[in-house]
């Protein structure tokens, strides 16, 4: 692969990280269950990471939104 597919395969992994974390959130939430918590964590664990490698607050800055509206 090239740079730039290497890239837009993160872009893409990114983005739709993003994308489903709200729900993932939801789900976490409403069923109170710990398989929903563990998805909920990992994703939080990678997108994290993803947003300290890559450079960028987009996972910080929807976590501030989230919280900013009570979810």
């Amino acid at each position: 692969m090239k740079d730039r597919e290497y890239k837009e395969a993160w872009n893409s992994l990114k983005d739709a990280m993003l994308e489903e974390y709200p729900a993932v959130d939801h789900e976490a939430d409403v069923s109170n269950g710990d398989a929903e918590r563990g998805v909920l964590s990992t994703y939080e664990k990678i997108l994290k990471k993803m947003d300290q490698l890559d450079g960028t607050h987009e996972f910080s800055n929807i976590l501030h939104d989230m919280n900013r509206s009570g979810k």
